[in-house]
């Protein structure tokens, strides 16, 4: 049996389709069969300008080999984000050509990764299970508006049909994903399969359980965020007027990168 493994982001990149692609290899190569191969193609770090860590181009772990391909210096934009993919598909082709495999899997948020197995699933005559974090299609509709959103929305909504119908499987992240897929693709089985919990928050647990501020009669309260700060989560947005609305009784601690 012969796995290729599709992800933007592995380890020990900063993302969730890091860590979760990291989680599923780690657990395969555990399970893996005598004579089974895995090949796991991503990128070299790349998410954060903010952080920056060496890893090898080529690495073998027993039955599974990570292949990580070099991108161009980009920036959050879509175009360099584009640009970007560009390399990593161009990458892909070269690493797959005249191979063949069993599965194909892919995980993808923006959607192209999915669009990128549907046709590595082809081109190695694979079955396809396709991994998806998000609605890309229907976020596209909310980040533009005007005529460009119709456009981009209509564009994005071509290339999730081909990549769902491709899919021999489809996994949700989100159960809430399914009302909007199910509707659009009736003869697609979708499983809905989380995140679930890391390890570092397992092994971590509560050290020290401390009453709330409020309940010790401070007068303000901290929220703290800790994550991606982009485009789709909208915090340019949400914290300025919520700010205003709850004025100085809340605090708002942001930690993270991203485009925003």
């Amino acid at each position: 049996m012969r796995v290729l493994i599709l992800s933007f982001y592995f380890e020990p990149d900063l993302s969730a389709g890091s860590f979760r692609t990291t989680s599923l290899v780690n657990a395969l190569h555990d399970i893996l069969p005598p004579g089974a191969e895995v090949d796991v193609v991503t990128t070299l770090p790349n998410r954060y300008q903010t952080f920056s860590v060496d890893a090898p181009a080529r690495e073998s772990r027993g039955q599974v080999t990570i292949h990580r391909i070099s991108l161009p210096r980009h920036q959050s934009g879509m175009i360099d984000q584009s640009r970007a993919f560009y390399s990593f598909a161009k990458g892909v082709s070269a690493i797959i050509a005249g191979r063949r495999f069993d599965v194909v899997y892919a995980t993808s948020s923006r959607l192209m990764t999915a669009v990128l197995g549907a046709w590595a699933r082809k081109r190695t005559r694979a079955k396809l299970f396709l991994d998806i974090r998000d609605i890309f299609a229907d976020t596209m509709k909310d980040i533009f508006s005007g005529p460009a959103s119709v456009a981009v929305g209509g564009i994005a909504s071509l290339l999730e049909r081909y990549a769902i119908r491709s899919a021999t499987r489809v996994n949700l992240v989100s159960p809430g994903f399914l009302p909007y897929f199910s509707e659009r693709y009736p003869r697609q089985h979708f499983t809905s399969l989380t995140n679930g919990i890391d390890d570092e928050f397992i092994s971590a647990g509560v050290r020290q359980r401390r009453p709330s501020p409020r309940s010790g009669g401070a007068g303000t309260i901290t929220v703290v965020y800790a994550g991606n700060i982009g485009e789709g989560q909208g915090l340019h947005l949400i914290l300025p007027q919520l700010g205003l609305i709850l004025g100085d009784g809340v605090r708002f601690r942001v930690i993270g990168d991203g485009g925003r």
